[in-house]
């Protein structure tokens, strides 16, 4: 059943009509807004004051942290989504820490679809659409410590990859696939690994792909490999 406009309103949509409102109100008066307890007033604010490059990263992503409102969050994150590296950098800090969207366990079944799942952790969802140029800070998370960052921007990781195939490059697909071996002992990681493996559409990434297919790691993330592998022959093929 469609949700009534009132109550997508309830919820901080907004249009048009909703921002020639307030588009007079000066900065000041918006801010204050971001106060407010109406949540299509927040999303008003959030969008004039982002398209007038009036409201500073650090300041969004601690609205988004508390916010609760799904359309004033797709606000937040569509600001977000066009900033730069200093952007990425700063989101990268908040990685699997807002809601409780992400995996926590091995999904029971994988998907039967041949595109790129979008990620459930709303900052890598948000950094995998942004401008392919903050790719190696994507990668450069990789290479921490960080297991809870480094779940989540393998997601993120493998979407901008499989959308954008022009900026893959040998030490990407190399950092991603030592993620095997390094956190063999941690199943989401080895999981989401193989899923992000489907973006390298070469006979490298089958080539170890077959590897997890025959090794010893549980069924489901071997039916990821059968899937990894098949979305890869079928790109090659095209």
């Amino acid at each position: 059943m469609k949700s009534s406009k009132e109550d997508l309103k309830k919820r901080g949509y907004i249009e048009d009509d909703d921002l020639a409102m307030y588009i007079n109100k000066n900065n000041d008066k918006l801010f204050s807004i971001l106060n407010s307890n109406v949540s299509f007033e927040r999303s008003i604010a959030i969008n004039i004051l982002s398209s007038r490059k009036a409201i500073k990263d650090t300041t969004l992503l601690k609205i988004l942290s508390k916010e609760k409102s799904l359309y004033t969050k797709i606000e937040i994150c569509n600001a977000l989504q066009k900033g730069d590296e200093v952007t990425a950098r700063l989101m990268i800090n908040y990685l699997g820490a807002i809601g409780k969207n992400q995996y926590i366990n091995l999904p029971k079944k994988v998907s039967k679809k041949i595109s790129y799942p979008l990620p459930r952790d709303i900052i890598a969802r948000t950094l995998s659409r942004m401008d392919n140029k903050i790719v190696d800070e994507l990668v450069s998370v990789l290479v921490s410590e960080d297991t809870r960052k480094i779940c989540e921007v393998l997601d993120a990781v493998g979407f901008m990859l499989f959308y954008n195939q022009d900026c893959i490059k040998k030490e990407i697909f190399d950092t991603v696939s030592n993620m095997l071996e390094k956190y063999y002992n941690n199943e989401l990681i080895v999981w989401k690994t193989v899923l992000c493996l489907s973006s390298f559409w070469t006979q490298d990434s089958i080539d170890i792909l077959n590897e997890v297919l025959y090794g010893k790691y549980c069924e489901i993330i071997k039916q990821e490999a059968q899937r990894s592998i098949k979305i890869i022959n079928m790109k090659m093929k095209k």
